[in-house]
């Protein structure tokens, strides 16, 4: 999606340009030929500064295929300044631009647009309370309530700026780009695109969502006369949200659809949770990477490992893949906070249905600690400590019902007055358990 943001930028600051310099080339520089239409009136007069010629009612100067209208324009001869004034029209070709006032300094070389600035080119509309080019050095800024609009993205900023020479974009404040036909929406304090490299960088709270909604039928009735009832659907739409948040944001178009998060980035995706020193989305491939010892959790139940990948095919996590120093932590009872279920291996593996956890396996060097809680004729208070090659475990009701050991089987249990008193004494080597579970992000409706 950044892709069509990049190309709005740089669409909407071309336009301005060349409006603006078809209005300096018009105005500013003498030996242009310069053709004035239409005046209702016409006359000049001596001021201090010098010489000042008005134009007064249905204004309209042409110059090449460039046209303008207003209903006032004053040119100041000897401070080299035009002001254009009421319902200002530029128009080339398919272009459009339109601005109450216009106030061009011919020695800056600053074009200013105050009071409201709309361009339209076909497909492309920008509207922004103030406009501003210099044609020294080829920057052209949008101020105050920015949104651009074509027929894949719009984008809103509180202001806009654009290099020329470069071709870079920068936004500033409250910056979202939404895709009209896209479930993505990228969020942030400054935004910067640089076309060449197909490069783009967001920071001061970036977040980047993809929405996702699904639709269910409900049946239901409708009562009508004589106390009876006929059958009707009822539709409902929930909506997952899946977000990603980080100091810093780069998105790489080179190659497919790379987003990189860099310096404490949190996820949230519905049925999990992250938090990470970095991160990586290949939206291309649904694979979400993360390095740097992240954390994720799920329900009752965390995942620690050095890197995590989660796969989210259509949108919805099918399988969470974790290497090297993996654990899982479980507190399937809330009566006993110590009493925490354990699976650490090399690898750990696990799968979902339907947004909630299906199984675990871990592999390699695996080992579990479980702790019984006797709520069943064939359950007891006590705890296995087991380890093989391989560790199963199967869920029914987000609890877990069945665990298998497979290839090198060693086992100890220990009956409940042994540890009831320190459970932690029988963790397994390298637990580790986080309350820092991130929160939810919110799409702030002022910047849509």
């Amino acid at each position: 999606m950044l892709q069509f943001s990049k190309k709005i930028f740089l669409l909407f600051a071309c336009l301005f340009i060349l409006f603006v310099l078809s209005l300096t080339e018009t105005l500013g520089q003498a030996g242009k030929p310069i053709t004035l239409r239409y005046a209702d009136s016409l006359w000049g007069h001596n001021e201090a500064s010098g010489l000042v010629r008005q134009f007064l009612g249905n204004v309209k100067f042409e110059q090449g295929n460039v046209t303008v209208t207003c209903n006032r324009a004053i040119q100041y001869m000897s401070a080299n300044r035009v002001v254009l004034d009421g319902n200002v029209v530029i128009v080339q070709e398919d272009l459009i631009l339109k601005a109450p006032h216009i106030d061009y300094d011919g020695n800056t070389g600053i074009a200013d647009a105050t009071g409201g600035v709309q361009i339209k080119d076909n497909n492309m509309f920008l509207v922004a309370d103030f406009g501003k080019y210099s044609t020294k050095t080829r920057i052209a800024d949008f101020s105050k309530k920015v949104r651009i609009e074509d027929d894949s993205v719009i984008i809103f900023s509180n202001a806009i700026q654009y290099h020329r020479l470069t071709r870079n974009s920068f936004a500033f404040g409250n910056v979202a780009v939404k895709g009209k036909y896209s479930n993505v929406i990228l969020t942030g304090d400054t935004v910067i695109n640089i076309p060449t490299a197909r490069f783009t960088q967001s920071y001061g709270k970036p977040v980047l969502f993809q929405i996702d909604s699904t639709t269910t039928t409900y049946p239901n009735w409708d009562s009508v006369g004589n106390n009876s009832l006929i059958p009707r659907e009822e539709v409902r739409i929930k909506y997952d949200t899946l977000s990603i948040s980080a100091d810093t944001m780069e998105a790489q178009r080179e190659n497919g659809e790379t987003y990189l998060f860099k310096g404490k980035v949190e996820l949230f995706k519905k049925g999990a949770s992250a938090k990470s020193n970095n991160a990586q989305y290949e939206k291309t491939q649904d694979i979400i990477i993360l390095p740097g010892e992240p954390v994720v959790w799920m329900d009752s139940t965390q995942l620690h490992a050095d890197s995590i990948v989660i796969s989210v095919p259509q949108n919805r996590i099918s399988n969470i893949h974790a290497f090297r120093n993996a654990l899982t932590a479980s507190k399937t009872d809330t009566s006993y906070k110590d009493r925490i279920d354990q699976l650490i291996g090399n690898e750990i593996q696990i799968f979902f249905q339907n947004d909630s956890i299906n199984s675990i396996a871990g592999y390699g060097n695996a080992k579990s600690l479980y702790f019984g809680n006797g709520t069943d004729e064939n359950s007891e208070k006590g705890a296995a400590r087991n380890s093989s090659d391989t560790i199963f475990i199967y869920f029914e009701n987000g609890e877990p019902n069945i665990i298998k050991w497979t290839g090198g089987v060693e086992g100890e249990y220990f009956p409940e007055i042994i540890y009831e008193r320190n459970p932690k004494d029988f963790y397994l080597p390298t637990f580790r358990w986080s309350e820092n579970k991130p929160k939810k992000k919110i799409i702030n409706e002022t910047r849509r």
